[in-house]
């Protein structure tokens, strides 16, 4: 497929903006903090970020990676999740073009690449996440049933519940024996509800 420039550049941008609102869940959410309220901060010292200083990759590198009023060092994983959020959504144009497909793919890579970022710092998957998550995905098998390479949505979601039923219960007997040889828990219950 070929795309313009402003589409990709759009797509991008887009993708950019998707992953720097990831960043805010990823360091909101395990604190029990809102993540739609209240300007961004330092995470040091709680300084409020000016828009200009708040910009995806581009404000990591013109500040010299530090907060412009602490000194402190911004995380690197701040440009890596919005980088990533980016590519991520580039590859999906590409393969599903500007499609219901390419929008699911993109909303599930995202809430992934948080989840993935949340449970490396926190070795946790908050429920906030999962269990919605669960619930808009499966709407989605429905509503779109090439998702499982099937024409009904009926069936589609017979697919989905099956493989959702089949991931959990692998990850449940992986936990169990886990458990029986560590003696002690091997795997939280946010693997399984992933």
């Amino acid at each position: 497929m070929d795309f313009s420039l402003l589409t990709v550049t759009g797509i991008f941008i887009l993708g950019l903006m998707v992953g720097s609102f990831l960043n805010v869940c990823i360091w909101r959410l395990p604190e029990g903090e809102q993540v739609v309220k209240g300007r961004s901060q330092c995470r040091s010292c709680h300084h409020e970020i000016p828009w200009y200083d708040n910009l995806p990759v581009v404000s990591y590198f013109l500040l010299g990676t530090k907060c412009r009023f602490c000194s402190a060092k911004i995380h690197w994983s701040y440009p890596v999740v919005e980088l990533a959020t980016a590519v991520l959504f580039l590859m999906l144009m590409g393969r599903f073009g500007l499609s219901d497909l390419m929008l699911v793919y993109a909303i599930l890579g995202a809430v992934l690449i948080m989840l993935s970022v949340i449970d490396w710092r926190e070795m946790i998957l908050p429920d906030a996440i999962t269990l919605p998550g669960l619930s808009t995905f499966t709407v989605f098998s429905f509503f779109l049933p090439e998702l499982h390479g099937q024409l009904s949505g009926w069936s589609s979601l017979g697919q989905a519940a099956l493989g959702a039923f089949a991931g959990a219960g692998v990850l449940w007997g992986i936990a169990l024996v886990g458990e029986m040889i560590f003696k002690r828990e091997a795997m939280g219950q946010g693997d399984m509800k992933l």
